[in-house]
């Protein structure tokens, strides 16, 4: 006698067969991702490496390579706080695609490739140089955006119980519009668009209340009714 498998095996088969995609596991694609993004922030140091005192006391040595100093400081706090935007992107995974895969790796690539422009920060900024920081941070924001995109109208390969992505992929796209504004600025005045950097602190923090609000709106109703 044969029976019918019940709607929730059903379920768990199809996400299955559209998670698995003869990939390995989601722990391999985390510890993966972890071990470049260590490495790459690790890569910041090279440079400060090549610092050799020339008879001037420790002061005098910081203050001649404090753009060094400062481009050391500021990528590894936006390593940092990438990779904690992308361990709240996976962390709660129980699946993945190739899509999601390819999206990971491109991301991966332009987390590691952001040593280059920081080590560029110590030259003269009206070269390019500043643009070409910014547009690096953009193009790995972008990518945060996709892969917070993809995850939220791929609720299947997440746990039921990981929080909703919206106000994540909303801060996302304001840190995305603040760095636009910051390249924009970069073009004509560098140290200007460096600074303009911050601007990410507000858009994100208006961007995450937008989304409280508008959530909240729903629910307002319902008490009233």
């Amino acid at each position: 006698m044969t029976t019918e498998p019940a709607a929730g095996a059903t379920a768990r088969d199809a996400a299955g067969a559209e998670t698995a995609d003869g990939q390995p596991g989601t722990d391999r694609l985390i510890s993966f991702s972890d071990g470049v993004i260590a490495i790459a922030i690790t890569l910041l140091v090279l440079p400060l490496t090549d610092i050799h005192p020339a008879g001037e006391n420790v002061w005098s040595l910081l203050a001649d390579n404090r753009g060094a100093l400062l481009g050391f400081g500021l990528t590894f706090a936006v390593i940092a706080n990438y990779w904690s935007a992308h361990r709240t992107l996976l962390t709660s995974l129980r699946g993945h695609t190739t899509t999601l895969v390819q999206l990971n790796t491109i991301w991966l690539a332009t987390i590691v490739f952001l040593p280059f422009p920081t080590s560029l920060l110590d030259s003269d900024l009206h070269q390019g140089y500043a643009t070409l920081y910014i547009v690096s941070l953009l193009a790995a924001s972008l990518l945060t955006v996709a892969l917070a995109r993809y995850l939220h109208r791929h609720p299947e390969l997440r746990d039921r119980a990981a929080p909703d992505l919206e106000s994540f992929v909303a801060t996302s796209w304001a840190a995305a519009g603040a760095l636009v504004v910051a390249g924009a600025i970069s073009v004509a005045a560098p140290r200007l668009g460096l600074g303009a950097l911050l601007l990410i602190i507000p858009a994100q923090l208006v961007a995450a209340r937008s989304v409280r609000r508008r959530a909240s709106g729903p629910r307002d109703r319902a008490r009233t009714t």
